[in-house]
């Protein structure tokens, strides 16, 4: 009788142990379904918008940001800051400009 308690005992712990872990992945999900309604703008389309829209040349801003003292920094070093000399720096990692920032 004592062994039948024992694991009954251990059975009620075990079912209240995933009984808490399936209410906190219930919580989990009603957060993930929570609807926001605030509309959100990619880098993306921003990106889309200053080349179709506002006319910008993003050829012409590639070439500005990798001349040839750029190119040869970027290469030389893979992850570094590159002053532009224009109050800005390219911020590189892995020899992708990941950032700019101003000096």
């Amino acid at each position: 009788m004592n062994q039948a308690k024992q694991r009954m005992t251990e059975a009620q712990r075990d079912y209240e142990d995933r009984r808490a872990k399936l209410a906190a992945i219930d919580e989990q999900i009603r957060s993930l379904e929570k609807v926001d309604n605030e509309i959100r703008v990619t880098e993306h389309a921003y990106l889309r918008w200053f080349e179709r829209a506002l006319g910008f040349d993003l050829e012409e801003v590639r070439r500005q940001m990798l001349t040839e003292r750029t190119d040869a920094m970027i290469n030389a070093m893979k992850t570094c800051r590159v002053k532009m000399g224009t109050g800005l720096t390219l911020v590189v990692k892995d020899k992708t400009i990941i950032s700019i920032v101003e000096d």
